[in-house]
This record gives structure tokens, sequence and C-alpha cells, in this order.
């Protein structure tokens, strides 16, 4: 079985992330093109009130807390082996208050049906408003040429949150 390193995976730095918005999408690199230069973490793309104008979650009161994982990618979707892709996903978070929520992430990453890199942070921070999450994933030399799939869950207590992208593994 292969095994796959995260080269940096800085999930931990919710305590330096600037409150202050970004532009909403970073540029996107093209196929093949080795992964953008963005940093691994964290990064604010609207605020708690932006974000909860934007998703109408004033109606959503019942349903509180409402997360959604909006984008779930890999970049550059198509890498020849032993070089490095970047795991970029964006979420919304709108809940009661200005707490952070605690909530399960996994990531798997499969080969044909059979995991070849599990990944789980137990207590992922969840902040209300809609951030972007960057991570550096080294793609070993020795890897097996074909499509991937990255499968991306964020659970908790009562809600389940999966979203799945692909990409390719050059010869």
């Amino acid at each position: 079985m292969y095994r796959w390193l995260i080269v940096v995976f800085s999930l931990g730095l919710f305590s330096c992330v600037s409150r202050a918005p970004v532009p909403p999408q970073t540029p996107v690199p093209a196929s093949g093109t080795p992964a953008s230069p963005v940093k691994p973490g964290v990064t604010q793309v609207r605020d708690r009130q932006q974000t909860w104008k934007e998703y109408d979650c004033e109606n959503k009161k019942k349903q509180l807390p409402f997360i959604s994982i909006v984008t779930n990618e890999i970049l550059p979707d198509s890498v020849p082996r032993g070089q490095e892709i970047r795991h970029r996903f964006v979420y919304v978070a709108c809940t009661s208050g200005q707490s952070v929520i605690l909530r399960k992430l996994s990531r798997k990453i499969s080969y044909k049906g059979m995991v070849k890199f599990p990944d789980t942070t137990e207590n992922f921070e969840i902040i209300p408003g809609t951030w972007e999450v960057n991570a550096l994933i080294s793609i070993p030399p020795a890897a097996e040429a074909g499509e991937y799939t990255l499968e991306l869950t964020l659970s908790g207590p009562q809600s389940k949150k999966v979203k799945s992208t692909t990409f390719k593994v050059q010869k």
C-alpha cells in the first residue's frame, strides 16, 4: 500500500487567521501545472454577517448550526508522480452565535476502491462565516498512474456532509 504524506497541513492556525475578508476565489492553475503557491491553512472568504445574509440563515434557524461544504477540489487535477497537489475546500457555517463548533473532518484518498491515505481530525474547528482551507499533499514517486478519489467528510452529532472529487496521477 502506498503511503501518502501530507507535507503541510496547518489546520491549527485558527488563532492566527485574519478576520478581514479576502477575495472569494484564488486562481486555479491549469491541469498539469505545479500546485498553487497559496499557503496551507485557513483563510476567511466572507465574515459571519455576509455569510448569514448570502445563505439566508435567518430562515434556517430551526436547522442551526447550518454547515455546508461548498467546494472540494484538487489543484492541479492531473499531476506527475512525485509532485505535490493542493487540496482546497470551502465551507459555510451559520450558527446562532459567534462560537466555534467542533466537528470530525475526514479525508480519504482512494485508488480503484482501496483507501490509500486516510486522515482524520477529531476536533476540527468550524468558524461561523465562509472559510477556505488549503493543504498540500505529496504524491509518492512510486504511486500507480490513474484516477484517484478524495472524499471529504464533515460529521457532527446530527449531521454528515460528504463531498468527493477526483484527480489523476500521470506516469
